[in-house]
């Protein structure tokens, strides 16, 4: 008799397709942060004094300039997917699809956690009861540590959540203050985001998921376009070099 995969075992093959289907619905949204972060990140970095200095810095965003019809659009539309697609990873509506509610699927074979287990992830909490009901695959030690990441992160989540709301998805009649998040918030966000799902589908399914490729295209073909922008405008290879 051939063997079965103690993963399999524990999960139907109903459950695991559905699961598979909501990792992959939400590594699709990863590839959206990720690319945007990346090629935002890189138009900004080539017009940064802090990075190249007052001079070459204020040449390159001259010779971006002359294109602004194009690079004020791009830029923005970036921005726009950053936001929306980050948010949507960690969206907390009950109809969405997101990160907890990913942890959280149990629909088939689901366990529940000891009285004790339940206390040490404090279940007076919405995301602890959330927790009460996983895969087999998740350990307690998964659970309190991904419990732990999403609560340190909290703030991030809810200042990205504001932006998003009031100024990117629509504009809020009020002008609200808003704290945005910097470009290393985005970055750690886009790291958890990275680490749950793969955490999740290793210890479920034994997939692994590997965005690095993607990211060095992204920042390599960015890069590109502004070499032959800052080529066309007579910065030189020499004026490129960031040390």
């Amino acid at each position: 008799m051939a063997q079965v995969d103690q993963h399999e075992e524990a999960i139907d093959s109903t459950g695991l397709k559905a699961l598979k289907e909501r990792v992959e619905r939400l590594r699709k949204l990863h590839l959206k942060a990720i690319g945007s972060f990346n090629a935002l990140e890189q138009i900004l970095e080539f017009r940064a004094p802090n990075l190249l200095g007052k001079e070459l810095a204020q040449k390159h965003a001259q010779a971006v300039g002359v294109y602004k019809g194009f690079f004020n659009t791009a830029q923005n539309a970036l921005n726009t997917e950053l936001h929306i697609s980050m948010a949507k990873l960690f969206d907390s509506h009950k109809n969405a699809l997101h990160i907890e509610k990913l942890v959280a699927y149990a629909e088939q074979n689901q366990k529940t956690l000891t009285r004790d287990q339940r206390a040490d992830l404090d279940s007076e909490e919405s995301f602890a009861a959330e927790l009460a009901k996983v895969y087999e695959g998740l350990s307690r030690d998964d659970l309190l540590k991904i419990k732990a990441e999403l609560t340190s992160a909290k703030d991030k989540i809810d200042r990205l959540k504001d932006v998003r709301d009031m100024q990117v998805a629509h504009e809020d009649i009020r002008r609200p203050e808003l704290e945005y998040l910097t470009f290393q918030e985005f970055s750690d966000l886009i790291d958890l985001s990275e680490e749950i799902l793969n955490l999740v589908s290793r210890k479920i399914y034994g997939d692994v998921a590997w965005f690095g490729p993607y990211k060095e295209d992204v920042v390599e073909d960015t890069k590109s376009l502004l070499r032959l922008v800052a080529k066309s405008e007579g910065i030189t290879e020499e004026h490129l070099e960031r040390g």
